[in-house]
């Protein structure tokens, strides 16, 4: 029975005053509870992929913004404190002066709020104070992020490893960018 056939039966059966038997409506309603079945899982499985693509749109968002703070404050720096080496031939910055979130004339590092985990809220903090680079409002589905930042001394720039985390813990995205100072840095001590 193909389907013009079928309808040309229920087109009759309408018509016909005794109705559907018992057996064409249990069809006719298991049919519609496949159909709104399959129905319910395309709308759900949309909804998924729509979350994660908003997920992944604003990671991007995130990184270029913290990217752009990171930059600024790097750039502007004047003086830095140098701890270990690292395995690309840098030197990890513990503190750096920063013209816009330092407290008084003190130097500031990075910090992950909340403090002490491995991705959150990056901030700059100081012996005093901490202020967020990024209000709160900015890391939307759970985001958070990490940074390490490294200074190649002979050659007289940053490297800065970015890291954007989702709220389960997994990387989103992890690229390192390189900052070139515009002022002279000094260094106030080394590791």
């Amino acid at each position: 029975m193909n389907i013009k056939q079928l309808f040309r039966r229920l087109k009759e059966k309408a018509r016909d005053r005794r109705g559907f038997t018992l057996g064409e409506t249990m069809a006719a309603t298991v049919i519609l509870l496949l159909l709104s079945g399959a129905m319910a899982t395309g709308v759900a499985l949309a909804t998924s992929q729509f979350g994660k693509s908003m997920v992944r749109s604003e990671s991007k968002v995130l990184y270029s913004t913290l990217q752009n703070v990171v930059k600024n404050e790097l750039a502007n720096t004047k003086t830095v404190v140098l701890g270990s080496s690292n395995a690309d031939g840098s030197y990890q910055v513990t503190q750096f002066f920063s013209q816009n979130y330092a407290a008084h004339d003190s130097l500031s590092h990075f910090v992950i709020l909340p403090e002490g985990s491995e991705y959150g809220e990056l901030a700059l903090g100081s012996d005093t104070e901490t202020n967020k680079l990024l209000s709160s409002s900015a890391y939307t589905y759970g985001l958070g992020a990490s940074v390490e930042v490294g200074y190649f001394r002979t050659a007289g720039y940053f490297r800065v490893n970015l890291t954007i985390w989702s709220q389960d813990g997994d990387r989103l995205i992890s690229e390192p960018f390189d900052v070139i100072p515009l002022n002279n840095v000094e260094i106030a001590s080394d590791g």
